[in-house]
């Protein structure tokens, strides 16, 4: 139960630039998604498909099972050498 705990579970620290890095590829993805769709090529299945799966991955995941965030924390980082910006994770709770 505990291993089934850690992987639903959100970090107590995100890195800011990971997380809007992450932002960045899902928006090219998303637009990449509306053109195939407007051209009418068929395939924007498979891109909404990846939007999908990335997006439940980080509701209900954190970064644990997102594809875009071990793609940029494992590539693109230390490719393009930026700093990291470490920020509380979970968002908070109102009253």
């Amino acid at each position: 139960m505990g291993t089934l705990r850690t992987v639903f579970s959100f970090p107590s620290t995100v890195d800011n630039t990971t997380a809007r890095t992450v932002a960045g590829l899902v928006s090219v993805l998303a637009i990449v998604t509306l053109v195939l769709a407007v051209a009418g090529s068929g395939i924007e299945g498979w891109f909404m498909l990846a939007l999908v799966s990335g997006y439940t991955g980080r509701v209900f995941t954190g970064t644990t099972m997102c594809p875009f965030s071990h793609l940029t924390m494992r590539v693109i980082l230390p490719v393009v050498k930026w700093p990291q910006q470490h920020v509380d994770g979970p968002p908070k709770r109102f009253s």
